[in-house]
């Protein structure tokens, strides 16, 4: 601990180096869940007299955990301007950069892993890149990291003792941890996890016989034993005190850290050749020893678990409860079974074996250039990312990497601890007399133009409509000081009525906040009545999703010195958004602010802007510049994410599975305010017919208003919700009619969609048709089908789906976009456009087309911001179509500058010729008219398929992804590296809103998830084994937008773990429907997969 100006502060490591201005350490999350700010730190062992290197998160590290130790950060292993490290190398020139904010600590992991094993195994390589989190790169997600946060331990003169070597042993995984299991009943200690840097824990055990023990995060206070058993005596748990206090988190699968253990339980525990029934409680664990539960946070308790009979009380997560039952039932199994048994069956002992954690294999398919293009012309070969050594060297500059200003101050905000209520007063008083404060506070007061719209403002005025709701800003000399000043911030309030969280409550209040969108075509009603065979309804749950960008919102506003000029640094996704929100709430012109973008680390819709405004606010009521940037629980608490959808579907087919009537309905959770809930809706009602024709359809979607944060624009904006649901009723068709319904009912020739925009299907059938032979998809299925009927427990399943996704916004004024090109006396040439770089690598391809127009080298040219001041009026990059309307733009620019180079631009000055030029695209021209629901919406489609195959573990929920191969429509790809990258990281992230992204929230509206402890994003361990991506062959389709389409094709896994789940009740003789919600969580999986487990947690009383 250290002392700052009167406060007292946790000194971390990443702090220090944030002071010390290495900022290739990068803060994402603060928890040391996510990797970015990984080190490496190398410390002397005496027992061995070498050098041991660890990689630690810099986040939790305290400096005094250092003395006698050596940091190296990125800056440490290479630099553009001295020298790079082959990993650094390797990693920018393989095309793994997009956003990398996170980039920096995967260099670390693999520069620690080779300074210790300088030839790794597959394994170690796995285990080494386990940890690092990136939103943004070639693949989407983090892979979540092993940590340790401890004081190192002191070097001893023996090694650890092997732990039960003797004994047969089997591994399960729990909660993404290794457990091993015995097979007799002596005394014995379990290896709690593996022997990472020689730490690990034991529980000591004198009385019990340990069968099954899950190692969590906990804290070594308490000593002690476990007691005898008196028949009313309650059972305490005591760990045996080490000397040195440790904190140990584990590598885990976020598939299976999402299964938490139930409130309380009681267990039946061997002793002496009886078994005796003792209530275990969270309360009789004291201290700091508490048992974890889904949806709410905090430590996890380790304990035995020898389950005959249990009794489990309600937990906040009530619903969740008996899965968690079921799941400790299924422990017990499996620590039985085929130890006791030999003779059982092979096909049984699938329960025995663990995922293997594999390094994923994959192939990346596109069409070479014509042999006939100008080896100096780049358009369509991969080139690296513009920036990728940059972010590979910790080089690569984001917002909060800019240096310390003269005068610079800090914000921090207030926010509502109430979903629903009227503020009574707001008490500054504590706050304003802490050291280091700025007077003024910012209110909604001290806003001296617009507070926001009407129904959505920008500091709540009277009353909060959720948790989160920004109430006011305090500023202060530090950061510390701020966040110190909003503890002591008090608001009193009235609770009001009513308080809606789910769409279920809203429907019920009729709390919407738009009216009703409609599409139909054809005679529904009639088509059910006079022309199918079967009908069949159903109901689809689509959870949401958290933007979980690695870089959070941030923003720096110096305000200067004369004419009320600003100049705002900020990571957005629409600066001119922010200049003209600047301008209104701060009375303004717009011509004295200027907006300044040079990269984002990563944003998927959730980056428009809101805290630059309240930094413009304070740095015109200071006259300082403030700094803003909010952690990752604040980010995740005030900012909305991916609208949950509940949908309602019936659908009339024939005995042949061709559709007659399709009947859809559809809400989506908007959130407090309207923001941009009504354009998702029409987004997600337009976009709900896939790939399919049917002739009588109706669509029908309204949005809700709730007591949560508002819900906004994210990557596929309503596309994977809507059709999510689309496709689940194909698949309830082919669960009736066969496999082939997808095909009787695509698109074949061309038509007019149901919004009557005619279009060309031939790419989705040439699609379709590669998918299904690149991943040979009828041969495996005969072989799912062999390995289901050798695994009782394990199960596979297979699926693919089509898609036809529509690329942009349904207005032309959307489309339009500008670019400014300079040419210099010494033939340097300078790009600015309207687009912003969020990692999908628009700078990069518009220096390709750039270089093309000008036939000038990319080595020749630049860019180096985006600002309002140099392209004015810019359009948000989103919707998938920056690098197409930036690139036309591009395109026009080069029609005045056209000429030989180098001797016509020393020609062109002495004659005064002007050496820049604008480029400016009208757009495309879309139109969508709501009353005859008809228009031409969008400017074009791009189409895909992808099949994916699935292992499911019956007894825990957890699959496996075997592999995935995707076919998209986009040969003519400007640069098809970047554009792979785009499809796989989109569809990661999209199997990741269908698999294991879970937002939980307390009865009270306060988000739980809000970090990667909790909140799981997928890692490397779920990228499918073999992920193979192609770009259809000799395709002649223009210039396309590829950075959201691939969201929907994760759903891929999604009902490939439907059809393995629909396998095993088939087994198991139940022929009743079943709807695994989204996304398909282990503890969801597990439940569908109905089996005498799941029996006996039904038929028993467990409840009360």
């Amino acid at each position: 601990m250290t002392k700052e100006k009167g406060w007292r502060l946790k000194l971390d490591l990443g702090l220090d180096l944030d002071n010390l201005r290495l900022t290739g350490t990068k803060y994402a999350c603060g928890r040391g869940g996510c990797g970015a700010c990984t080190v490496m730190v190398s410390k002397h062992d005496p027992v061995s007299r070498k050098i041991r290197h660890f990689s630690v998160t810099a986040c939790l590290v305290p400096i005094c955990s250092l003395y006698g130790a050596a940091v190296t950060t990125v800056e440490g292993v290479g630099s553009i301007k001295t020298r790079l490290h082959p990993v650094q190398e390797r990693i920018a020139k393989s095309h793994g950069t997009q956003c990398r904010f996170c980039t920096p600590g995967m260099v670390m992991s693999m520069y620690t892993l080779l300074r210790n094993l300088p030839q790794p195994s597959e394994e170690q390589l796995m285990g080494a890149l386990g940890g690092t989190s990136d939103m943004g790169k070639t693949l989407h997600p983090p892979e979540a990291r092993w940590e340790v946060c401890l004081r190192l331990p002191q070097p001893t003169s023996s090694q650890p003792k092997r732990i039960h070597t003797a004994a047969k042993q089997k591994k399960i995984t729990y909660k993404g941890t290794p457990i091993r299991l015995s097979a007799d009943f002596s005394t014995e200690t379990l290896q709690a996890r593996r022997e990472w840097n020689d730490i690990f824990k034991t529980l000591k055990d004198k009385n019990l016989q340990l069968r099954i023990l899950y190692p969590a995060k906990i804290s070594f206070r308490y000593e002690g034993e476990i007691k005898s058993f008196p028949d009313k005596q309650k059972l305490r748990d005591f760990v045996k005190k080490k000397k040195k206090k440790k904190k140990i988190s584990t590598t885990r699968n976020p598939q299976e850290d999402q299964v938490q253990t139930s409130q309380s339980s009681s267990t039946s525990c061997a002793k002496g050749g009886r078994a005796r029934n003792v209530q275990i409680k969270s309360e009789i664990l004291g201290g700091d020893v508490d048992l974890g539960y889904p949806g709410q946070p905090g430590p996890a308790v380790s304990w035995t678990l020898c389950p005959s009979h249990f009794h489990i009380n309600h937990s906040p997560a009530q619903s969740s409860t008996n899965r968690h039952l079921c799941l400790i039932l299924d422990l017990n199994y499996v620590s039985q079974d085929g130890r006791h048994f030999p003779e059982i069956s092979d096909r049984f002992l699938s329960a025995l074996e663990d995922f293997p954690a594999t390094v994923p294999q994959g192939v990346q398919r596109y069409q070479s250039v014509d042999s006939h293009q100008a080896l100096q012309d780049p358009v369509g070969r991969p080139i690296m990312h513009l920036s990728g050594l940059k972010h590979a060297t910790g080089e690569a500059i984001f917002c909060d990497d800019i240096p310390t200003v003269d005068k610079e101050l800090f914000m921090a905000l207030v926010t509502s601890t109430r979903a629903h209520a009227k503020i009574i007063s707001v008490d500054l008083s504590k706050a304003l007399e802490l050291p280091g404060v700025v007077v003024d506070v910012i209110t909604a007061e001290d806003i001296p133009g617009t507070n926001g719209a009407e129904d959505d403002r920008l500091l709540a005025v009277d009353k909060v409509l959720c948790v989160g709701q920004i109430v006011c800003a305090v500023v202060a000399e530090t950061e510390a000081q701020a966040k110190r000043a909003v503890e002591e911030t008090k608001i009193a309030y009235e609770d009001l009525e009513p308080v809606i969280f789910t769409i279920e409550d809203a429907i019920k209040h009729s709390s919407f906040l738009c009216p009703e969108k409609k599409l139909e075509q054809g005679n529904v009603e009639k088509a059910f009545e006079e022309e199918v065979d079967q009908i069949v309804e159903g109901e689809v749950h689509v959870g949401g999703q958290e933007h979980f960008y690695m870089e959070t919102q941030r923003v720096l506003v110096i305000p200067k010195t004369e004419d009320k000029e600003l100049d705002i640094y900020v990571s957005t996704q629409d600066p001119a958004h922010v200049q003209k929100t600047v301008s209104s709430t701060l009375d303004i012109p717009i011509n004295r602010i200027t907006c300044h973008v040079k990269r984002v680390g990563g944003g998927f819709g959730g980056k428009v802007g809101r805290p630059a405004v309240l930094g413009a606010i304070a740095a015109v009521g200071t006259g300082y510049p403030i700094r803003l940037v909010l952690d990752r629980e604040d980010d995740m608490l005030i900012t909305g994410g991916r609208h949950p959808l509940f949908g309602k579907y019936k659908v009339g087919f024939m005995n042949s599975g061709r559709i007659r009537a399709l009947d859809i309905e559809c809400f989506i959770n908007g959130g407090c305010t309207l923001d941009d809930s009504e354009l998702v809706t029409e987004f997600l009602i337009l976009k709900m017919e896939n790939a399919y024709k049917i002739h009588n359809l109706r669509f029908r979607g309204r949005a809700c208003m709730t007591n949560l944060p508002s819900n906004t624009a994210f990557r596929g904006f309503g596309f994977p919700q809507g059709t999510l649901v689309t496709e689940s009723c194909i698949t309830a068709v082919a669960a009736k009619c066969g496999p082939s319904v997808r095909e009787k009912n695509m698109y074949k020739t061309v038509d007019k969609t149901i919004y009557k925009q005619a279009f060309n299907p031939e790419p989705l059938i040439r699609c379709w048709n590669e998918c299904l032979d690149k991943s040979s998809f009828h041969s495996r299925r005969m072989q799912v089908a062999e390995f289901n009927k050798k695994n009782y427990w394990r199960k596979r399943g297979l699926a693919v789906v089509p898609m036809k996704f529509s690329v942009g916004f349904a207005a032309t004024s959307f489309h339009q976009a500008a670019a400014l090109v300079h040419i210099y006396t010494d033939g340097s040439v300078l790009v600015t456009h309207g687009g912003n770089e969020l990692g999908q690598g628009i700078h990069t391809k518009m220096l390709q087309v750039a270089s093309r127009e000008l036939k000038v080298p990319t080595s020749h040219m630049h860019i180096c911001e985006t600002s309002t001041a140099t392209v004015p009026n810019t359009i948000a990059t989103a919707a998938s179509i920056g690098s197409d309307v930036n690139g036309r733009a591009v395109m026009l620019a080069r029609s005045l500058l056209k000429r030989t180079w180098e001797d016509w631009i020393e020609a062109a000055f002495e004659q005064r010729i002007s050496l820049s030029a604008t480029g400016y695209f009208r757009g495309y021209e879309a139109f969508m008219d709501w009353e005859k629901r008809e228009g031409d919406p969008f400017p074009y489609y791009v189409y895909g398929a992808a099949s994916s195959e699935v292992e499911v573990d019956c007894l825990t929920g957890a699959h496996k992804k075997i592999r995935t191969d995707i076919v998209m429509d986009a040969c003519c790809s400007l640069n098809p590296a970047i554009d792979i990258g785009q499809i796989e990281g989109s569809f990661t992230q999209g199997m990741g809103l269908y698999t294991t992204e879970e937002l939980k929230y307390s009865p009270e509206g306060v988000l739980y998830s809000r970090g990667p402890d909790d909140y799981k994003i997928p890692t490397i361990t779920d990228i499918p084994e073999e992920f193979n991506v192609s770009l259809l062959p000799s395709s002649q389709t223009p210039l396309t937008g590829l950075g959201e389409s691939g969201m929907f094709l994760g759903s891929s896994v999604f009902f490939a773990i439907a059809d393995a789940v629909a396998t095993a009740r088939r087994e198991r003789d139940i022929a009743e429907d079943f709807t695994v919600r989204s996304p398909a969580t282990p503890e969801r999986v597990r439940t569908a997969c109905a089996d005498r487990f799941t029996e006996m947690v039904r038929d028993s009383c467990l409840f009360s």
